[in-house]
């Protein structure tokens, strides 16, 4: 399923500055393991959800997945992470956590983080959520999207899923 959220869709629900500094870099679209998201886990607005959406849509795509992700695409049927089928992550934010890890608050425990040479940014990657911390922002980059998306939508504070 494609979640729509390539623009400020998120806006509402974001609620701490550095969360806030990402939501304005480039963005795209993300692509969601059917059944593995609600609508209702976004706008519960947990920390750790928008911070894991923010990463998926506004992150890189990981060639090699943390250790989490490539046990999860081992051992899934589909041969898909969850909740989202591919590793992505936002160097400089979160602690570089990839998106996977950072849904499930396992920000500390990803093996793609910054700390760990996963690259890009400062180090920081605590599973509290507490990102009132100053947050290095990277400049504008242009970004490819990883897949063409069609029928997505946004309605009024509903997040609607297409297929």
């Amino acid at each position: 399923m494609i979640l729509p959220v390539a623009g400020r869709q998120l806006a509402p629900f974001v609620h701490s500055a550095p969360s806030r500094a990402v939501l304005t870099l480039p963005g795209r679209d993300i692509l969601v393991v059917r059944g593995r998201i609600t609508p209702n886990q976004i706008v519960s607005a947990r920390p750790s959800y928008i911070n894991a959406v923010l990463i998926q849509s506004r992150g890189i795509f990981v060639r090699s997945p943390c250790s989490a992700c490539a046990s999860q695409i081992r051992l899934s049927n589909d041969g898909w992470a969850q909740p989202f089928p591919v590793c992505v992550r936002l160097p400089g934010h979160f602690g570089g956590s990839c998106g996977n890890c950072k849904w499930r608050d396992h920000a500390a425990r990803c093996s793609k983080r910054d700390e760990l040479g996963g690259g890009g940014g400062p180090a920081g990657g605590d599973d509290d959520d507490n990102d009132d911390r100053h947050v290095r922002t990277p400049a504008p980059r242009q970004t490819t999207p990883l897949f063409s998306f069609r029928n997505s939508r946004w309605r009024g504070s509903k997040i609607v899923l297409a297929d």
